[in-house]
């Protein structure tokens, strides 16, 4: 909202003098700006549709009827009930603020109404309208309408479940109408009953969502994995160059793929290389796994489900899927849960939000590093089996003002608790100490390869950050570059808003970097102390009055510690990043922070 000032372009002089009848020869009147700005006095001459005619000591002016009040006798008798019928009340969608005046104008976007403390500009999706000029709610044009593409299985209700809880925060109306074939409509309208956005929610697989926000038919995409920029290139025909100069991409929130058996079953912990070798039939019984005797029922959605492509894709790669044969099928998600609840040789993946009282198991991967499925784990992207939910926008669309405020709500603490009502994971800042990190400990000893040196690093990480806690994020760097990805920005963003809380005043800020095992060790070391150094100039260049150089201190670990394998180009891209750690006054400071 703004002011305007009157315009006194639409007051002109006019030379000479005009012959004009059809008035009383006592036509006196002044006539004054409904922003009490200006006021003239003489004879009116003239009065049509738009303007007065008026003469006076300065000449004959033509005065635009919008801009002011008409008083004497010259007026015209119907004047007052004209005045009366333009005037209006504005009032905001929830009802806090509310403005009376006279309608100066009408847009399709705007209102442009005088008050008594100027002329205001006020846009028409944040208000409602009473009073004889308002436009009646047909007449009123939708200015924002969006498509938004998602997961045909979650997708459309998440959508809709967020537009309701950012309606809800600006006290605005949603109604659903189911549009069929797994879509839905909604309309949202203020106080007054009027529209002021409608979005389009259409459940698609990834793919096709990707593909209409690349081709301009969709306003956003929500996917469950990050696009790739061959991915990109295949729906555009343009170059595999990286994705910020064709898409924008936002983390909105997480999930995992658990990996469950029956809670009666003993085994609480299983290998990944064993659970390739279930879902290809490969390990039959569960007692060649530790377990009881008795055949491995594998329950499963349909393999061209959403769920199962993720899963064969990040248990055996892009091409390659785990055998069909032996699985047993179900239609959704609820019968597969039942299904494994039921059964005590079962065994099954699911969506970690839908997992309902399922447990799932703890995992170890091939180089002897071992997985808890906590939050914190999922958070970090330690769990091997994370999974984020990715929001994407073509990179030159122009977005409407309540879908760039629709995607603002989602990163916002209100925004994020939406999110985790439906089962998602939010990206809310966790903390956690060492001492309840006993898998970093455990992976930190039995993954060193680099003798002496490395058990150096090892002790020196584990005695700097003992007294501290670790923050649920792993900042990372976009692929062959130093600057931190978008999850990473985002993070940042939570970090910094986090650290000026009046009860970190005074805690040091710990940055520890980390890369994969290529290359050398001690050049290893280096790049993951210049990965923390790129963390450390970006918070201070965030905080400054809150961090100095020195509450910020950064150390470089190498390739010790490693969250995945080093045998796969995405392993080695989750190893390269930076952890963040606060310790408390009291805290010792290390040599290399």
């Amino acid at each position: 909202m703004k002011n305007v000032k009157t315009n006194m372009s639409k007051v002109t002089i006019l030379a000479g003098a005009f012959a004009l009848a059809g008035f009383a020869a006592n036509s006196q009147a002044t006539l004054s700006s409904t922003s009490g700005d200006f006021a003239v006095e003489g004879e009116i001459l003239e009065v049509n549709d738009s303007n007065y005619v008026i003469k006076t000591e300065l000449g004959e002016l033509i005065v635009n009827k919008d801009l002011v009040r008409c008083e004497g006798v010259g007026c015209p008798s119907e004047e007052s009930a004209t005045e009366t019928d333009r005037v209006i009340k504005l009032t905001s969608a929830d009802g806090s603020i509310s403005f009376e005046g006279t309608l100066l104008e009408l847009t399709e976007t705007d209102y442009m109404i005088a008050t008594s403390t100027g002329d205001l500009t006020i846009r028409r999706e944040l208000v409602g309208c009473e009073g004889a000029a308002c436009p009646a709610t047909a007449e009123v044009t939708v200015q924002d309408r969006l498509t938004i593409f998602g997961p045909s299985d979650v997708g459309v209700s998440i959508i809709s479940a967020v537009a309701r809880h950012y309606s809800a925060a600006k006290g605005l109306n949603v109604t659903v109408s189911d549009a069929g074939d797994n879509s839905s409509d909604l309309f949202i309208g203020n106080a007054s009953g009027v529209e002021v956005a409608r979005i389009s929610a259409k459940g698609t697989s990834a793919l096709t969502a990707v593909r209409a926000v690349a081709e301009g038919n969709a306003s956003f995409a929500l996917v469950r994995e990050r696009v790739t920029p061959e991915m990109l290139a295949a729906f555009t025909g343009r170059q595999a160059n990286g994705l910020d100069n064709q898409v924008v991409e936002r983390t909105i929130g997480l999930d995992a793929l658990s990996f469950v058996a029956h809670p009666s079953n003993p085994i609480d912990s299983i290998s990944i290389d064993a659970i390739r070798g279930i879902m290809t039939g490969q390990i039959r019984e569960w007692n060649a796994l530790g377990g009881p005797d008795g055949t491995i029922n594998i329950h499963s959605l349909s393999m061209d489900s959403e769920l199962m492509v993720l899963a064969n894709q990040r248990l055996f790669g892009p091409r390659t899927q785990g055998e069909s044969a032996g699985h047993i099928y179900h239609e959704t998600t609820e019968e597969l849960n039942a299904a494994l609840l039921s059964d005590p040789a079962g065994f099954g993946v699911i969506f970690r939000s839908l997992q309902g009282e399922l447990t799932p198991l703890e995992l170890a991967s091939s180089c002897n590093i071992h997985y808890g499925s906590s939050d914190f784990s999922v958070q970090t992207q330690e769990y091997p089996f994370a999974i984020g939910w990715y929001l994407y926008a073509a990179k030159d669309a122009s977005q409407s003002d309540f879908g760039r405020n629709l995607v603002s709500f989602l990163q916002t603490d209100e925004g994020q608790e939406s999110l985790s009502s439906l089962g998602l994971l939010s990206q809310g800042l966790r903390s956690q100490a060492m001492k309840d990190q006993g898998s970093r400990v455990l992976t930190g000893v039995l993954t060193n390869q680099f003798g002496h040196a490395g058990n150096q690093v090892v002790a020196e990480y584990l005695g700097e950050v003992a007294e501290s806690k670790r923050l649920s994020t792993s900042l990372r760097f976009t692929s062959g570059s130093s600057a931190p990805d978008g999850k990473a920005r985002e993070d940042i963003d939570r970090i910094s808003a986090l650290i000026r809380q009046p009860r970190f005043a005074n805690y040091v800020v710990k940055l520890v970097g980390f890369s994969d095992s290529v290359g050398k060790f001690g050049k290893n070391i280096l790049l993951s102390q210049s990965r923390a150094q790129e963390i450390k100039s970006l918070l201070l260049k965030d905080n400054p009055g809150w961090l100095t150089d020195e509450s910020v201190q950064i150390m470089g670990a190498g390739p010790i510690a490693p969250v995945h394998c080093n045998d796969t180009d995405e392993g080695r891209r989750l190893n390269r990043r930076v952890e963040v750690w606060l310790a408390p006054p009291q805290s010792s400071l290390g040599r290399s922070f």
